[in-house]
């Protein structure tokens, strides 16, 4: 080594007075790199042209000739990898230092790191660097500029490339290439883009420390101040899973991702279609967004737009128990402007948790919405369907699911025998609708709010205007939701039967809005009220108008220990059906089973309830001590009077109310959770001691048992129900409602309904197994079809297009098709 140091000095000294050669400095750094790297490290190449450079990409140390054939070394070539696949050649030579990178589109220019640096202390107001013609220049009078910097996450950094466009002055990156520094005019537009690696895409971009979301462009306008943005990326998946999607009309193409699929769909149907077509998951296989069989449809998983408006088919997805779709953080199926689509068999994971990336639009694990509210979608149904959108990184954090099933502007929706177990914090959420049923569907939310967007946490969250919803046979699981578990708005009718509303820590039901028909049967209430958020929040329904409130066979269980003032109903209802029902105040917290908030009370009938309560004076001939059936805030004039001691059950009987009623003591055994059970039935040893009026009684109970004999049990359970055979169920034709009047009609007579009136269609059948399709056919030729077992519509007359005025009667035709869901 002091003998290379000895020449150094010696080539030094020479320099000084002209006498060096490139032959003599070559060799120099050849022996030193050399001798430092170790033998084998430093490789000659002899003779090699400049322009042969760019066929070296293996790392190491070379040495090169300029002068070809001449045998003098010109310098040395480093070639290094970055560790990212990213490729990098310095040139060592006599004048200078000169380095370039490989990018996806080759070779860079050759960069002068002299030049470089230089760069980093004249670009200001008044001198800059001239990139075009490499010169340094002087603005030639005052231009007001503004700095834009963009850093790349320090894991990320060789995984993309920045660039620029507009109103640009000069780009200056670092040589790593982790910050662009970019310095652009007062007042102009700058559009940046992110240009990632091969098997790489932007994960999050910050603009000014606010997320943009999962966007790869971004466009700076007026720019009036300096601003920042920060880029991550991650690894673009790959999907193992492929050829699993076939299509009804093309069984013999395979696809590899539900949104190629589609896409193939509209292209040979560019408008709609003109048959059913089922989509089907032959094998089975996980979809994951980003990878390469759906990476063009960014925060989702697969797009559909703007197609099968006002159709008379059906497209159908149908995953068949073998489909699964993972979200990886951000959006599912997104279909906007869609009408008839049915989905089922489908899993989806991992989906609007936000914990990998997020993003400034709405997003969800299935999202169906139309952009305008006067032209709704039509037709939305899913069966089947499994929905876990919860998420744990690798340091153990759980991620919060935001929204798990959005139907924005949706005319009818159907949702049957779907597991929404670990959905999100608003599992359902549907607004605009005409009519929807939800049925035999477990459905369970997770408290969740924050500032960004999320205000409440509901379970369900649905809204309309005059319509109609149907809840049935469901679970609804509460737990954690401490302000309301459902909020339901704009329903002129609403039937809730057959359901278990549980572990509801705040109320289960908010209602706004008037209501024609609220009815209430066969439903279980339990472990519900037990720690709300707002003292309000004290009852099983709080409600607005209720023309008519029909209450049937309902157990509820009131043992939640929040609030000494607990109710399970108030509004403002006129007409009062309350039937062979078990009301037990457990812990004597509840006061009234229904509260007339506002208003008086027109008609009251009642029969056959249980009322279990502490008795009021320890006298069991008398009412409880704060408990009642109603209470009504105005008691006179057109209203009945309430006004008695409500406590008193014998009061009640002797203005011709609850008859066959009972009052028990809460601390008396009725139901089998009483006696260490497991579960409300009424207890067996008191079968034939409590018996309902059977006129008032539902067919079904809560365990769809039938109701074939005189004796019904009170409550939500029959103990007397037969099972019985879905699938022989012979019932046909369909009964209607105008809700505009409430006048009945049914499929035996023909029917006439003014123009824009809604109509409800209940169709008949009593198996709950079958896909029913109604199709309306009009003489004029307009026709359209709706999904589920109750539906609505607005019929139309033959008018004036132009003039808007009635010409004749429009006669419709009814065809139902019942199908399995299977």
């Amino acid at each position: 080594m002091n003998d290379l140091l000895k020449r150094a000095k010696e080539i030094r000294d020479e320099v000084r007075i002209g006498r060096n050669t490139a032959s003599r400095v070559g060799g120099l750094l050849v022996d030193i790199v050399g001798q430092v790297g170790g033998a084998g490290t430093f490789v000659p190449l002899g003779s090699i042209l400049l322009n042969e450079f760019d066929d070296l990409t293996e790392p190491g140390y070379y040495t090169y000739s300029l002068q070809d054939g001449t045998g003098e070394i010109n310098g040395i070539l480093v070639i290094s990898s970055h560790g990212y696949s990213v490729t990098s050649q310095k040139r060592y030579e006599l004048d200078g230092v000169y380095q370039r990178t490989f990018t996806d589109e080759g070779w860079e220019g050759w960069g002068d790191e002299f030049i470089f640096k230089l760069r980093t202390y004249i670009d200001n107001d008044t001198v800059y660097w001239d990139g075009n013609n490499q010169v340094i220049k002087a603005k030639g009078g005052v231009l007001e500029t503004i700095s834009i910097r963009i850093s790349i996450n320090p894991a990320n950094v060789g995984q993309c490339t920045i660039s620029a466009i507009g109103d640009i002055i000069n780009v200056v990156e670092s040589e790593d290439k982790s910050n662009y520094y970019i310095t652009a005019a007062k007042t102009g537009t700058v559009t940046i883009k992110v240009i990632p690696k091969d098997g790489y895409q932007v994960q999050k971009l910050n603009v000014d420390q606010v997320s943009q979301g999962s966007v790869s462009e971004y466009t700076f306008e007026n720019l009036a101040s300096d601003h920042t943005m920060y880029v991550w990326m991650e690894e673009m998946l790959v999907q193992t899973d492929t050829d699993f999607l076939i299509r009804s009309d093309k069984p013999s193409v395979y696809y590899s991702g539900l949104g190629e699929c589609i896409a193939a769909i509209k292209e040979d149907y560019p408008d709609k279609l003109t048959k059913d077509i089922m989509i089907s998951c032959v094998k089975k296989a996980m979809e994951i967004r980003g990878s390469q069989w759906n990476s063009t449809y960014g925060i989702w998983t697969s797009t559909l737009l703007d197609w099968n408006k006002d159709s008379l088919y059906t497209l159908t997805i149908n995953g068949n128990d073998l489909y699964t779709i993972n979200c990886r953080w951000l959006g599912g199926l997104l279909f906007e402007n869609v009408d008839n689509l049915f989905i089922k068999g489908v899993s989806m994971l991992n989906y609007c948790n936000f914990s990998g990336a997020s993003s400034p639009e709405e997003l969800a694990a299935i999202m169906v919405r139309s952009n305008d509210a006067t032209d709704k979608v039509k037709n939305v149904a899913l069966h089947n369907c499994k929905f876990n959108g919860y998420y744990t990184d690798s340091s153990g954090k759980q991620w919060h699911t935001w929204y798990c099933l959005r139907l924005k502007n949706v005319s009818n929706a159907l949702i049957d025998s779907c597991n929404f177990d670990r959905a999100s914090s608003v599992v359902v959420y549907m607004n605009g609708i005409d009519s929807a049923e939800i049925n035999r569907s477990y459905l369970k939310g997770d408290y969740y709010i924050n500032a960004g967007g999320l205000g409440h946490a509901n379970v369900l969250s649905i809204s309309g205007n005059n319509a109609y919803l149907k809840l049935a046979d469901n679970t609804i699981d509460g737990t954690g939701m401490i302000e309301y578990a459902c909020s339901i708005g704009g329903v002129s009718e609403f039937d809730l039967v057959r359901n278990t509303i549980k572990n509801c820590a705040g109320q289960p039901f908010s209602i706004s809005g008037d209501m024609q028909r609220f009815n209430i049967k066969s439903n279980l209430f339990h472990s519900n009220i037990t720690g709300g958020l707002y003292a309000y929040v004290r009852r099983m329904f709080g409600c607005s108008g209720i023309k008519e409130l029909n209450v049937d066979n309902n157990t509820v269980y009131f043992n939640g220990e929040y609030s000494s003032s607990q109710e399970f109903l108030s509004g403002n209802f006129e007409k009062l059906v309350n039937y062979n029902n078990i009301f037990i105040n457990k812990l004597g917290k509840a006061y009234v089973a229904f509260l007339n908030n506002s208003g008086g009370v027109k008609e009251y009938l009642s029969s056959n309830n249980i009322y279990a309560s502490a008795f009021w004076n320890n006298n069991p001939s008398e009412r409880f001590i704060n408990f009642s059936p109603v209470k009504a805030e105005i008691n006179e004039g057109d209203y009945l009077d309430f006004s008695f001691e409500t406590r008193k059950l014998g009061e009640y009987k002797n203005r011709g109310y609850e008859a066959d009623s009972t009052a028990l003591s809460n601390a008396d055994n009725i139901l089998n959770i009483d006696e260490g059970g497991t579960d409300y039935k009424l207890l067996e040893s008191l079968k034939n001691t409590y018996l309902s009026n059977k006129e008032y009684a539902p067919e079904f109970d809560i365990d769809y048992l039938r109701a074939s004999i005189n004796n019904v049990s009170p409550g939500a359970y029959n103990l007397f129900g037969e099972q019985w055979d879905e699938t022989t169920d012979a019932s046909t034709g369909y009964e209607g409602t105008n809700m505009a009047d409430l006048e009945t009609f049914s499929n035996s007579i023909v029917y006439i309904v003014p123009t824009d009136d809604i109509i409800t269609v209940r169709v008949n059948s009593k198996n709950r197994n079958l896909f029913i399709k109604s199709l309306f056919t009009s003489d004029n030729g307009h026709s359209f079809i709706r999904f589920g077992q109750i539906v609505t519509a607005s019929l139309q007359c033959t008018y004036n297009e132009e003039t808007g005025m009635y010409v004749e009667d429009n006669n419709y035709t009814l065809n139902i098709k019942e199908e399995s869901y299977e």
